[in-house]
């Protein structure tokens, strides 16, 4: 079998993903490398020492496959199962693709807390997702009673964010808010014309992008919240994709990003073909910037740069996308699935808040346990697999079918960004002004909270 390296001839460089090594390499011998790797021609002699030395290695030592992943620490509820706009994209049918029209109670949200956030002195979060959650704004007051009421008596902490379009927004909600949420993420899809095309107020009487914008700057004003601006990337959005990532971190939002909107070959919206390959190679290229301006007070990394270059320095591999079956879904209706992206596939219900018995929730539970990059097809003998970790589950379940078959639009942009970062971050170690520089604003960007869902 070939060495498990990855050769950029351009660059002089090959990077070895079991140990985390680099070596650098002329380019001519670079080039007969990625010849061999590919089953042409005989290993260069001057490339012996060096595979020779990383087959001496071995292979990583990693944790065992599967095994008990832990307790529930983080929900994400539904608790508006309807929305006031009418994106043309909606993966979830304005909310409605399970319990149409269905507002959450409290006794569901006191069921599903219960349930899972008991052990004392655990930080726990909750996420309000829709459709639109604050069309269900009745909910979060004894929400987060019920919240403090067991912060005081089972010393569990729950942290708060929700997810916004960013239309029904007023002083009371806003102050509601900034009481008791740490984060609110709201989507805004770039420029006005961009943003405005697809998604739509439900009656048509206003600019969703003018009250998405009113609402961000209400929250930054007045509010200690993080906010995160993110926004979907469509077909006919992909042209002003830089204008309108320069325009929504303008806003003076904490973070800001456009997430490719893939779907079925008939939409119209779906990033695709020739949009997409420039979409790849922005990405790219964004990513190399990153690394070339490394001034710490500068705007947060593009999409992967931190995620790349915090692997690089700790050699951390990353063995799976998130903690789908442990981060959960709750439906209104109490229906539990294994994560917000995957509500309303019957093949990941599992079960009801109700019912912790329920055989499904057990047996989903276990079987994402043993789910990682080394049981996704096409993951083990990918060179960026460790700075990876696989892709979005959902993401994948929608392209292919699976979520052990990675999504090819994700593998593509992160392996072209992968390569450029590589480059730039063996670039900048070298120089011992610029990798202290690099170190500092790592660490700075580490203590940054995570965005909420989206």
């Amino acid at each position: 079998m070939a060495p498990d390296c990855h050769v950029i001839v351009e660059a002089g460089i090959v990077y070895f993903p079991e140990s985390g090594k680099f070596y650098a390499v002329p380019q001519g011998i670079g080039e007969r490398l990625k010849s061999w790797l590919a089953g042409h021609g005989e290993v260069p002699p001057e490339a012996a020492a060096m595979l020779a030395a990383e087959a001496g290695r071995g292979k990583a030592d990693l944790p065992p496959v599967g095994g008990d992943e832990g307790e529930v620490r983080s929900l994400c509820l539904y608790t508006a199962h309807d929305c006031n706009l009418a994106c043309t994209y909606c993966y979830n049918q304005r909310g409605r693709a399970v319990a149409p029209l269905a507002m959450m109670s409290f006794a569901t949200a006191k069921a599903a807390i219960d349930r899972f956030f008991w052990r004392p002195g655990v930080l726990y979060a909750i996420a309000l997702y829709g459709g639109e959650p604050l069309l269900n704004v009745g909910l979060i007051e004894p929400l987060v009673d019920y919240a403090e009421r067991l912060r005081r008596e089972r010393d569990i902490r729950i942290d708060f964010s929700l997810t916004t379009n960013g239309t029904v927004m007023n002083r009371e909600i806003l102050a509601l808010l900034d009481r008791h949420f740490v984060a609110v993420t709201v989507s805004l899809d770039g420029i006005k014309a961009v943003n405005d095309r697809h998604r739509h107020a439900e009656k048509g009487e206003h600019s969703v992008h003018d009250r998405a914008v009113a609402t961000i700057r209400l929250l930054k004003e007045n509010t200690g919240l993080r906010v995160t601006v993110k926004g979907t990337l469509t077909a006919q959005g992909g042209g002003h994709y830089q204008e309108s990532l320069a325009y929504l971190r303008s806003l003076g939002a904490d973070n800001a990003a456009l997430t490719p909107a893939f779907g079925p070959a008939e939409a119209d919206w779906a990033l695709a073909g020739e949009v997409f390959e420039r979409y790849v190679a922005m990405q790219a290229g964004n990513a190399a910037a990153d690394l070339a301006d490394l001034d710490e007070a500068a705007e947060p990394w593009h999409e992967y740069t931190f995620q790349i270059v915090a692997g690089l320095l700790t050699k951390r591999r990353l063995l799976r996308h998130c903690n789908i079956g442990r981060d959960l879904a709750v439906m209104a209706d109490g229906a539990i699935y294994a994560c917000h992206g995957l509500a309303g596939q019957s093949a990941f219900a599992m079960g009801r808040v109700d019912d912790p018995a329920s055989p499904d929730f057990q047996r989903l539970h276990e079987d994402f346990a043993g789910l990682d990059l080394r049981s996704v097809d096409g993951c083990q003998r990918c060179w960026a697999r460790y700075l990876c970790g696989g892709g979005c589950y959902a993401n994948a379940w929608f392209q292919s079918g699976s979520v052990r078959q990675p999504d090819r639009g994700h593998c593509a942009v992160f392996k072209a960004v992968a390569e450029k970062v590589l480059v730039a971050f063996v670039d900048t170690v070298g120089r011992p002004e610029q990798a202290q520089v690099l170190l500092r604003k790592v660490r700075g960007m580490i203590g940054a909270p995570p965005p909420s869902h989206v």
